[in-house]
């Protein structure tokens, strides 16, 4: 089985630097047509995200919860999975590390990382792809142009849509 591995803000919904309402969720229209894209070709779709903002205070850590549970059900997100730690906690599951990819792998043990993408809009989503051996797409909303110079990612696109016209036309 082959997957699907986004981040949450900058990628599937507008950055506001630390979501702490609802009213502040934007998702991007070109997401939706993205998602029913993947799925059409057969990918499970897994929402990773570093949520620190936990730790800071805040918002709780069942906001998060709430707001990815909220957001797999709009998008038909097969599951997500977050770390509410701050960077200086050192923790497996923050992202560049691939603490939470090796959890998705314990529940989805069918998953092929070596036939599947990490799209996000920040250098640490494109590391964690690379330290899972999986392929990478930097996407240009939130912050991903700040590092379309610099990026080790396999792809540069505009955005998720675009990611998922890429994907697809490879698969």
């Amino acid at each position: 089985m082959n997957a699907i591995f986004i981040d949450r803000d900058g990628t599937i919904i507008e950055e506001v630097n630390y979501l702490s309402s609802f009213e502040q969720i934007k998702i991007y229209q070109f997401a939706y047509s993205a998602i029913k894209i993947l799925k059409n070709y057969g990918y499970k779709i897994f929402l990773i995200t570093n949520q620190s903002g936990v730790a800071r205070g805040y918002f709780l850590e069942s906001f998060v919860i709430e707001v990815n549970s909220y957001l797999c059900k709009k998008l038909n997100i097969d599951d997500f999975l977050y770390c509410p730690h701050l960077p200086e906690h050192n923790c497996n599951c923050r992202k560049p590390k691939t603490g939470l990819i090796k959890k998705v792998l314990e529940k989805y043990p069918d998953i092929k990382l070596k036939n599947s993408y990490f799209i996000g809009d920040k250098e640490t989503d494109i590391e964690t792809g690379l330290n899972c051996n999986m392929k990478t797409i930097l996407v240009g909303t939130g912050y991903g142009k700040n590092y379309f110079k610099t990026t080790q990612a396999d792809f540069i696109v505009k955005n998720i849509y675009y990611a998922s016209l890429l994907i697809s036309n490879l698969t």
